[in-house]
């Protein structure tokens, strides 16, 4: 699911990638609206699979489930950096473990 405004009344409304093209009725001002393609990052390989994926802006930077093969895929920032593999995964891993053992240590001083 992605989200888009409503060009009307500017409700923030969500719809499945099925829906681009077709006419929904705004939730905020009743409006009919054609439900325009999400904005979307350059497309990313699974690094398990190999497929081609798209992700939505929404999901820069974070990991998401690759919808053919349900791995681990690392989704680039809005800037375009970001890794995709086990490499990038361990690393995110490893320092989310670092900082928070860090936090652990300094709250026991």
């Amino acid at each position: 699911m992605f989200q888009f405004n409503c060009p009307k009344c500017g409700e923030s409304l969500g719809a499945e990638m099925s829906a681009i093209g077709k006419q929904s009725r705004c939730a905020g001002c009743q409006e009919m609206v054609v439900v325009p393609p999400p904005d979307l990052l350059p497309r990313v390989g699974c690094p398990h699979c190999r497929a081609e994926l798209d992700f939505p802006t929404s999901a820069a930077g974070n990991i998401e489930k690759c919808p053919k093969c349900g791995g681990a895929v690392q989704v680039p920032n809005a800037e375009g950096t970001g890794g995709t593999g086990c490499l990038s995964l361990l690393t995110s891993s490893l320092t989310a473990l670092l900082l928070a053992a860090g936090l652990v240590f300094g709250l026991g001083r």
